[in-house]
């Protein structure tokens, strides 16, 4: 494990409280890969990894944006260019925006991605 997230995962374990959002990144994918397994098996939480390319709709980007759960994106630069713009504004404000419903029943949602 890398020093720096040994620590990280150290104060965590000790205090319990992660920042919303970590990025890893490796030399390549299979070495980002690797880095973000061993880090969800020593913090101890559920991961999900998912290609770039699959994800079609925000849905399938924020599904893995919940508390007490890590999400991996491989080759990041295949996300739609709209998705890239929802997930930087996700992380920027630990928050997600949802419209819910059509016309004069429309209403929105805002949902926390941290605690």
């Amino acid at each position: 494990m890398r020093p720096i997230l040994q620590g990280f995962i150290e104060e965590y374990l000790t205090k319990g409280i992660p920042p919303p959002f970590i990025l890893l990144v490796g030399k390549d994918e299979a070495q980002s890969e690797r880095i973000f397994q061993e880090f969800i098996q020593k913090l101890g939480v559920e991961g999900k990894a998912t290609k770039s390319a699959d994800v079609a709709v925000m849905g399938d980007l924020t599904s893995g944006l919940t508390w007490k759960q890590a999400a991996y994106f491989s080759n990041v630069e295949d996300l739609k260019r709209e998705l890239t713009e929802r997930l930087i504004e996700i992380t920027s404000t630990g928050e997600l925006k949802i419209v819910l419903g059509e016309g004069p029943a429309r209403r929105g949602h805002l949902m926390q991605t941290s605690e």
